[in-house]
């Protein structure tokens, strides 16, 4: 097992063969993903009172109902065999398994079996539906099978930063778009966390941002990477209260460990959902939310198609070179590359027994 040194100035980067472990990876989807908060798409999210709609979270089945004005999270696994209950979006007042018509509230509480009449200690509490966990932050809803940590504690660095006070936000239909990527999710995600690729990848975005001032923080399970406009560039308007008042700040970038990242710019924020799919594939869903149609195409959050694809071009070179037998350990820019070597040292305990990393994953020292 590979480990990544805590002081970057002598810190190598994980082994090429780190990226098409296949047991690694399944480790990594089947108990590290069901620990950590997920995006939920907002095209998924039921909108009126009795919907029901399947989606997945960290490769779990569930089905989001609403009741009212609240939305839950339940397992969309029926607890009687198993199958899948919710196919497609529908409205009803309760969950029906199309296999043999056991009957779930849409809370997730067991409400009718047919047949079980003779069945002794029946229902139990195992034969609801297992709920989870959502929270919020902006417009953007989260979900995660068995949490290691807090929600709150997660996304704190993010709060503080939030630019908008109470802005409202409009998600747009036409952002929803997944790409496909032949490369390991952690190769897209490493890619993200460093500004240092910009000049030589990105001649668009590099134009829209001040040289020199890019800037990267390290949070417990949290990077944060914050561009600076150039002059005449677009920038946000930060209140008094921001703690980066007086700063043209382009855009801030929000990586959530493992798979996330929300891009804030002043028209909106961009989402990037990372979905392992293999040991050396992944798609990256995009989710886009607009509170200022006005400034889009606009600054550093404009192009982002001609960016996706800049990425991918040059992800695809790292995913072709990165298994050559004369590769072995690189080293870190400690003045460009921190978030990398942060999100490597959390990759490398996540591969260690769960019981040993939760509270303290991602935490930097």
């Amino acid at each position: 097992m590979w480990t990544i040194d805590t002081d970057i100035t002598r810190a190598e980067t994980p082994p090429g063969s780190a990226y098409s472990d296949a047991v690694a990876h399944a480790h990594f989807v089947r108990e590290v993903m069901p620990t950590t908060w997920q995006p939920v798409p907002g095209a998924h999210l039921p909108e009126i009172s009795g919907g029901q709609r399947p989606t997945r979270v960290a490769g779990v089945p569930l089905v989001l109902t609403r009741e009212g004005d609240t939305t839950r999270a339940l397992s969309n696994v029926c607890t009687h065999r198993g199958a899948i209950l919710v196919d497609s979006p529908c409205v009803g007042r309760s969950i029906r398994c199309p296999y043999h018509g056991r009957t779930f509230r849409l809370d997730g509480r067991f409400r009718r079996m047919p047949h079980f009449e003779g069945a002794k200690d029946f229902p139990r509490p195992q034969d609801s539906l297992a709920a989870v966990p959502l929270e919020h932050l902006g417009p953007l809803t989260f979900a995660s099978i068995r949490p290691a940590a807090s929600f709150a504690e997660l996304t704190a660095p993010a709060r503080r930063l939030w630019p908008w006070a109470e802005a409202s936000f409009t998600r747009d239909p036409d952002g929803d778009v997944t790409w496909t990527c032949s490369a390991s999710w952690a190769q897209y995600v490493e890619n993200y966390l460093e500004g240092l690729h910009i000049p030589f990848v990105h001649p668009g975005l590099h134009a829209a941002l001040e040289p020199g001032a890019y800037e990267t923080t390290q949070h417990p399970g949290c990077v944060v990477q914050l561009g600076e406009a150039r002059t005449d560039e677009l920038a946000f308007s930060l209140p008094a209260s921001h703690p980066h008042h007086g700063r043209r700040i382009a855009a801030i970038y929000l990586w959530f460990f493992p798979t996330t990242m929300v891009n804030l710019y002043p028209w909106g924020i961009s989402l990037n959902q990372v979905v392992p799919t293999g040991p050396t594939s992944c798609s990256i869903r995009y989710e886009t939310w607009v509170c200022a149609p006005e400034l889009r195409g606009r600054g550093a959050g404009a192009g982002l198609d001609k960016v996706e694809e800049e990425d991918q071009a040059v992800i695809d070179r790292v995913a072709r070179g990165i298994g050559s037998p004369l590769y072995t350990r690189g080293r870190y820019s400690p003045s460009h590359e921190q978030g990398v070597h942060h999100f490597h040292r959390m990759w490398s305990a996540s591969l260690a027994k769960p019981e040993d990393w939760p509270m303290g994953l991602g935490r930097a020292d």
